[in-house]
């Protein structure tokens, strides 16, 4: 199975359980930032400290301003197979974008050190660890960039991204909008 058809994203299907008690970490930057950090349940205030600042450096080359207002959430791995599962999501997904809340959910393995899943996470991506999380990032920012619920377009953003190359968003017209030949 392809990498594009391996990440699926939540706008593709209903939330139906919202997650419950997260952490919310606050920065000195936190009022003029429209970037939002929050932990899932289970984390402590220390450890969402400490894997939302892998987050926030993996995040720091990409244009986030461009995403106005948006939230990060933070999953430990031992939850995350429930939550993606129960919103038709592979456990294979270590991220997931839901538009209409703005909001990108990251599995904690891709931030930090944990045992087995990590390495499974690896070997099914065929990636290392750092490599991962860039493309990860990369490629939910595709799809929240550009509201693009398109794989493959998420991922040619995603690539561009990652180059640092200037990206456009594709938007195909509906056929009742597209313009007539005469």
């Amino acid at each position: 199975m392809k990498l594009a058809t391996r990440l699926w994203i939540a706008a593709q299907v209903a939330l139906t359980a919202p997650l419950s008690q997260t952490v919310s970490v606050a920065s000195p930057q936190a009022e003029i930032s429209p970037q939002h950090f929050v932990c899932n349940t289970g984390y402590t205030v220390e450890k969402c400290k400490a894997d939302i600042a892998v987050l926030r450096k993996a995040l720091a080359n990409y244009p986030l301003a461009e995403l106005g207002e948006w939230t990060w959430v933070l999953v430990r791995s031992e939850d995350w197979k429930a939550i993606v599962l129960l919103r038709g999501i592979g456990r294979e997904c270590p991220a997931f974008t839901y538009y209409e809340k703005r909001e990108t959910f990251i599995e904690e393995a891709l931030v930090t050190q944990v045992p087995g899943r990590r390495g499974e996470l690896m070997l099914t991506w065929r990636m290392n660890s750092d490599d991962l999380l860039k493309y990860a990032i990369a490629h939910e920012l595709g799809h929240a960039l550009c509201n693009e619920k398109d794989e493959q377009k998420a991922n040619r953003v995603a690539r561009m991204l990652q180059e640092r190359k200037p990206f456009a968003c594709e938007f195909e017209l509906a056929s009742k909008d597209r313009p007539k030949r005469r």
